[in-house]
């Protein structure tokens, strides 16, 4: 999937700057997990240490990682990364 400009700055609006509401848009989740370098390191390091779930979560002007978190608010979009090795439930999560 190639991002353009206008659509990657919609993501970051829509999630990490908090404008959308609702869940999550899932293309904008998938745009900021490739796209967006902080979620993609954060969400690669979960990955490589093998976490089962971890909660993605603009909080002011910054990103935070919940790893295996026990609540997940309503207004949620939870997307599945799998290899022959692991798999890992990845929520973003606006609560």
């Amino acid at each position: 999937m190639e991002v353009n400009q206008v659509e990657f700055e919609e993501a970051i609006r829509d999630f990490v700057l908090g404008k959308g509401r609702g869940s999550p848009n899932p293309t904008h989740c998938e745009i900021l997990m490739k796209y967006h370098s902080t979620i993609n390191t954060l969400i690669m390091e979960a990955f490589i240490q093998k976490i089962e779930k971890i909660s993605i979560m603009p909080y002011g002007y910054s990103i935070i990682k919940v790893e295996n978190p026990v609540y997940i608010g309503p207004y949620n979009i939870c997307i599945n990364m799998e290899t022959e090795e692991h798999k890992m439930l990845v929520y973003f999560d606006r609560n």
